[in-house]
């Protein structure tokens, strides 16, 4: 057994330092690219993406544990995946090309927590199946095509009626799941 002890704690140690968390900011460009974070790497499934500044292409899919985005924009085709946590009090998330208007999305996970409250702009699908927290100000979706807004999860409207969550081209909330004091912007179809 006293053999065993020392292996066991070079696991743990090694698994503790294997999955830890990183957080990174994004400084424009690429998001594979890890020149665009600081600290150099690329955020992962366990890792945090801060994006305050320019634009971040995404060219695969991802996944991250956590999004902070103030400003900038998340640009590209692919599916981008919040895990944990979303706090999002500006900027934009959008798609590169028109083929990809109704195929990229933007998923909060069912384990996730997703708080928005700003000037905040999407262009893609946005789909939550977590706890989706809007705040106030303004979501808004949509410019030259359709976004819509998959609900899976639950939606908290806590803007007391001083936010604004619109869509241009009507039916684009799709409601599966709950929604809480949500404001007339909001209409299930």
């Amino acid at each position: 057994m006293r053999i065993f002890t020392p292996f066991l704690l070079l696991f743990l140690f090694f698994s503790t330092v294997l999955s830890a968390q990183t957080t990174y900011t994004s400084n424009g460009g690429d998001w594979f690219n890890a020149a665009t974070w600081t600290p150099s790497g690329i955020p992962g499934a366990a890792d945090t993406a801060i994006i305050n500044t320019g634009t971040t292409t995404i060219t695969d899919n991802v996944t991250v544990g956590g999004l902070y985005m103030s400003a900038g924009t998340i640009s590209g085709d692919s599916n981008l995946t919040v895990t944990d946590s979303l706090s999002w009090t500006g900027g934009t998330i959008s798609f590169s090309s028109a083929s990809s208007a109704l195929k990229a999305k933007f998923t909060i996970a069912s384990s996730a927590k997703a708080n928005v409250n700003g000037f905040c702009y999407i262009n893609r699908c946005l789909v939550n199946e977590g706890e989706f927290y809007f705040l106030g100000k303004s979501l808004g979706f949509g410019n030259t095509y359709k976004a819509y807004f998959y609900n899976y999860g639950t939606i908290h409207d806590e803007s007391n009626e001083n936010g604004n969550i619109s869509g241009k081209f009507g039916d684009w909330f799709v409601n599966y799941g709950r929604s809480e004091e949500h404001t007339s912007e909001l209409q299930s179809h």
